[in-house]
């Protein structure tokens, strides 16, 4: 069993122009829409990122199997999956209100993740890994309003990681 911390990074692309669909009350906001399209590059209308935090906390399960078994040395291959919650700090500036960027459980992630794992002294580790993954978020706080007001996003991942470690109960097998 792994737990983790995945501490990723979005940024929305502010120089584009996407389909809208709905009802603005703010007739100033509501101008912007044409034809069911609204234009993000002046950041009058939305800024939208996740940069102090797409904070993905998954507990995954691991397979590991050793490739090279020395006095001092193992080289360890694991291949595994991982769920767990999103808890973003988004930084989200919609209709010019104040920027919402509260830390919340705002959806869910999961992954499938590959390493390889040089692990010396009996319990020191190096690991190297790729780590591939889809992340939905249904509640993602657009305003400080204690109102309903929230954005949806899913989308896939990919990531390559290197960290260092300690291993707990490590076997050794001939």
């Amino acid at each position: 069993m792994v737990l983790g911390i995945d501490h990723m990074k979005y940024v929305m692309n502010q120089d584009q122009t996407v389909g809208f669909s709905g009802n603005i009350s703010d007739p100033k906001y509501a101008a912007m829409v044409q034809n069911g399209q609204v234009n993000l590059a002046d950041e009058k209308f939305l800024t939208f990122e996740h940069t102090d935090g797409l904070n993905y906390e998954n507990v995954g399960l691991e397979k590991y199997k050793n490739l090279v078994h020395k006095k001092n040395i193992d080289l360890v291959w694991s291949y595994g999956a991982g769920i767990g919650f999103m808890f973003p700090k988004s930084n989200v500036k919609l209709f010019g209100n104040e920027r919402s960027d509260r830390f919340h459980v705002a959806g869910m992630g999961t992954d499938l993740r590959s390493s390889l794992n040089l692990v010396f002294w009996k319990n020191w580790m190096l690991r190297a890994e790729v780590k591939a993954g889809y992340i939905n978020m249904w509640d993602i706080k657009t305003t400080l309003n204690n109102k309903p007001d929230k954005a949806r996003q899913d989308f896939v991942f990919g990531q390559v990681l290197a960290g260092i470690g300690y291993t707990f109960n490590t076997k050794k097998y001939n």
